[in-house]
């Protein structure tokens, strides 16, 4: 993933009830970015995890990084309490089990189901 400033833009987060996210330097972030900037197969990961963290109240908002590292979702947080850091490393489990492509669980190959390996 690229640095905080291409992932910012004003306005990211109104799809998900209005819960605004930033990064470290205070741009709020535009999760659409964030979701280019990772495997394509978790699209639908990233949305329920963004949804999640709002609903979950997590007061900080405050995203440090994301990225893909050895096939799996890496997503720090500057403050997070104990459900929204289990419901990060919930999203970072389930990344290891979906394709990389599509999202469909993984095949034998490791990162990719049997109809991508």
């Amino acid at each position: 993933m690229g640095g905080d400033a291409e992932l910012a833009r004003p306005g990211a987060c109104a799809a998900y009830g209005g819960g605004v996210m930033h990064w470290s330097n205070g741009t709020e972030v535009d999760i659409a970015l964030v979701k280019r900037s990772l495997p394509d197969g978790w699209s639908g990961l990233i949305d329920r995890l963004f949804a999640d963290l709002v609903e979950l109240g997590w007061r900080d908002g405050t995203i440090l990084q994301v990225k893909e590292k050895f096939g799996g979702l890496r997503f720090y947080v500057a403050e997070a309490d104990v459900l929204v850091q289990m419901r990060i490393e919930e999203a970072e489990e389930e990344s290891l089990e979906a394709c990389l492509v599509c999202g469909s669980p993984v095949g034998s190959e490791g990162m990719l189901c049997e109809e991508h390996s």
